[in-house]
């Protein structure tokens, strides 16, 4: 593939993201335009109050607000990097933890 992922250098990086992609001399970038209408997708939002109501491992939507980020950590383990993100959310009076983790951090 002549192309790898990798956490990025504090010292060389020019961007505020937390990977930089390595490419060599035989590495071919195309680019690609991939139109997504958004507005097509529907949400069923959960409030805050009922989360500790809910199975563990279920996939929820929430709207809520951002009160603390606390920044991206990024590690290896076993040779896989794993990157995470704690926030501290709100909606309305319920305040919470959420940790996000690998592509989540990346999509937000």
């Amino acid at each position: 593939m002549n192309l790898s992922i990798r956490p990025a250098s504090e010292t060389l990086k020019t961007l505020p993201h937390p990977f930089q992609l390595v490419c060599t001399n035989a590495t071919n970038v195309q680019e690609i335009d991939l139109s997504f209408d958004h507005r097509q997708i529907s949400y069923s939002f959960t409030h805050l109050n009922q989360v500790n109501n809910i199975q563990l491992n279920t996939i929820i939507d929430v709207q809520v607000q951002v009160v603390r980020d606390f920044g991206i950590s990024t590690g290896m383990k076993n040779e896989n990097i794993w990157t995470r993100r704690d926030l501290h959310v709100s909606q309305g009076e319920i305040h919470l933890g959420m940790t996000l983790w690998n592509t989540q951090v990346i999509g937000l």
